[in-house]
């Protein structure tokens, strides 16, 4: 992320006055301008609300994730330089970012892994322990119908062996669930 920031800051050539940047410190001015770059164009809806045009492509554009994370970066930088203020908390560029991450947050839905897709993950020769792990997981994935987030909240504590040889995962907390009860999956 420095790389980025520091050739578009140096490079004449991309800035309409042709000339650069101070890459450091960072100030917001700066920061508004290479968040414009790296963005697609800012529209405005009939009702005056502002967005950025989701159908622009070009190679200067990044997507809103890669855009979060160069403010992150630029402000770990900046902070570890030396600097005591946060050019990224400044209004207008906190403005901007709500711009430029509106309604380009939310990540496509992945397909869900189909019984014929698991049964051949599982079927794989084990390598090691890891294999076992990642194996398990699928497993618990696709029995108890398990985001990810609710996996990686798992615990041990969490399973209850049957007396048949089955057994059943307590997911605490899911993303739908308001009350906070959680929910039994049968594995």
């Amino acid at each position: 992320d420095w790389g980025v920031w520091w050739a578009w800051c140096t490079d004449p050539a991309r800035h309409a006055d042709g000339r650069p940047r101070t890459a450091l410190p960072v100030t917001a001015p700066v920061l508004l301008e290479f968040l414009r770059a790296h963005s697609p164009p800012i529209v405005a809806a009939k009702d005056g609300t502002l967005s950025c045009d989701r159908r622009a492509r070009g190679e200067h554009i990044r997507a809103a994730c890669t855009v979060a994370r160069y403010l992150s970066s630029l402000r770990t930088l900046h902070r570890h330089a030396g600097y005591p203020d946060d050019p990224t908390r400044h209004g207008d560029v906190e403005a901007l970012r709500r711009v430029v991450m509106r309604g380009r947050r939310d990540p496509a839905p992945r397909r869900a892994l189909t019984l014929r897709e698991v049964r051949t993950i599982l079927r794989r020769k084990w390598q090691g322990l890891w294999d076992v792990r990642d194996r398990a997981v699928v497993a618990v994935a696709y029995c108890a119908m398990a985001r990810r987030s609710e996996l990686v909240a798992l615990t041990v504590g969490d399973v209850t062996w049957h007396a048949d040889g089955a057994a059943s995962v307590r997911i605490r907390r899911t993303k739908t669930d308001e009350s906070g009860r959680g929910r039994v999956g049968y594995l």
